[in-house]
């Protein structure tokens, strides 16, 4: 019985040392963060003619959050059920001006702040 106790501490002394090396791995980590600015050369996407820019435009339409290509303005690639009238003023403003993004996951990292 006492040989069970010893390998249940050095098993668990053992586990807390694994996450601890982990967690600090993880806050070490040099992790990129998005920028949430809108290009001055990139027009906004109400604009008629769209550039050919690769990137997306998180904008509000019909009063949700909607997701346009840059490419292809006409057709939104997501509208999100998340009404921009419950959002803080200054977000509203953001959107209703539009936030354009290079890469999709930046979009879903951005978009993740206003979900529930």
């Amino acid at each position: 019985m006492n040989i069970n106790i010893k390998a249940k501490i050095i098993s668990s002394v053992t586990a807390v040392t694994l996450a601890g090396i982990f967690l600090t791995a993880l806050a070490l980590s040099d992790s990129e963060t998005p920028a949430y600015s809108t290009p001055p050369d990139v027009a906004p996407p109400t604009s008629a003619e769209p550039e050919p820019v690769d990137g997306f435009w998180v904008c509000e339409a019909d009063g949700y959050i909607t997701v346009y290509h840059n490419a292809g303005r006409d057709t939104p690639v997501e509208t999100t059920g998340i009404a921009v009238r419950s959002l803080r003023a200054a977000d509203q403003d953001m959107l209703r001006a539009g936030v354009f993004f290079e890469d999709y996951m930046d979009v879903v990292r951005f978009l993740e702040d206003f979900g529930p």
